[in-house]
């Protein structure tokens, strides 16, 4: 929580499927190329601040269950949980007993299977021009960019997914 004065502000878009590490470092090099051109101004004292508009804010440390996914939820809900919560404390979900770590995603964009129910992992689903692997949500569905399965290294979520022997079915707490 910051309520002292501002003596620099700009405007970055938030593009889908950023996560909060990858806004992180755009916001400190957006940040540091402020300062740098600030930093005369700053030093002959010739800077007028301006007071912060609005009420301050607090926002708590984020867990471990903050960053549980629940496939159940809305695909826009999903999505903002997974890259709010990456890298820390990091998005996961439950894969039968085991725990399913979850890379950045986006929103998908284009017609899922009539069969498709929430939770389910599709390895190759149309997008577009091409073929994306997708996790079903309870409205619509994420692209998946990586997984990490307990114990494993992160991986692209296209290979995970091959490699499956069945579709996999995420969410589900088995605490």
């Amino acid at each position: 929580m910051d309520t002292g004065p501002v003596h620099a502000a700009a405007e970055h878009p938030i593009d889908e499927g950023v996560s909060a590490g990858e806004l992180l470092q755009a916001l400190t090099a957006l940040g540091t190329q402020m300062l740098i051109g600030l930093s005369p101004q700053l030093l002959a004292g010739a800077s007028v601040p301006s007071p912060q508009r609005g009420e301050p804010s607090f926002a708590p440390k984020l867990t471990r269950d903050d960053a549980y996914i629940d496939p159940a939820a809305a695909a826009e809900a999903v999505m903002h949980r997974i890259n709010a919560t990456i890298p820390e404390p990091g998005a996961w979900t439950w894969l039968g007993d085991q725990r399913l770590k979850l890379g950045p995603v986006r929103r998908f964009h284009g017609q899922l299977p009539s069969t498709a129910a929430p939770g389910q992992a599709l390895s190759a689903v149309a997008e577009g021009e091409g073929h994306v692997p997708v996790l079903v949500t309870g409205e619509g569905g994420v692209v998946l960019t990586a997984v990490q399965p307990a114990g494993k290294k992160m991986t692209p979520a296209a290979d995970w997914l091959r490699g499956q022997q069945q579709t996999p079915i995420l969410g589900g707490r088995h605490e």
